[in-house]
């Protein structure tokens, strides 16, 4: 069923037009989840996959805002052509730093990304992690990384 079907379908509550409809008109929408006792705020894409035949992206640990425009940023390099991959590290995202992509394994996307199953109607659909450094450039998993700096960003995939 495409967007303009499932628009049309009885009982969707404000959330899931929202999300349809600003699928439809600009190709993903960015979900914010703040931080609570459980864990950090996170973001992630829904839309990358259907529109731009890319994988989803998700990070942690960032403002609502930053991460926001950091997700849209890379919605609008992939746009424009640019595809990130597994294990692939760019300069291209956040000036200055590089970041690293890592694949997101389906056993997470229950606890992570129940908007986006709901949005493909499965767990059919590819993530990638953007995984970002501190100011010392150190990524979490880096010996000399704070360890609340990994608390802060939980990686949820396997680096190779």
């Amino acid at each position: 069923m495409n967007l303009e079907q499932r628009l049309k379908t009885p009982n969707l509550d404000d959330f899931e037009r929202e999300l349809l409809e600003t699928v439809q008109e600009f190709g993903w929408q960015v979900t914010l989840i703040p931080e609570d006792e459980e864990g950090s705020a996170f973001a992630f894409s829904i839309g990358f996959f259907a529109t731009l035949q890319h994988p989803e992206i998700i990070l942690f640990g960032l403002q609502l805002e930053t991460m926001h425009s950091l997700i849209n940023h890379i919605g609008d390099k992939i746009k424009a052509g640019s595809r990130f991959n597994h294990g692939q590290v760019s300069t291209d995202i956040l000036e200055g730093y590089e970041v690293m992509f890592v694949n997101v394994p389906k056993v997470q996307y229950p606890e992570y990304l129940g908007a986006a199953k709901w949005f493909y109607e499965s767990d059919d659909f590819p993530v990638l992690q953007m995984i970002y450094p501190d100011r010392l450039h150190r990524f979490p998993w880096d010996e000399n990384a704070h360890p609340k700096f990994l608390e802060q960003q939980p990686i949820l995939g396997i680096l190779e």
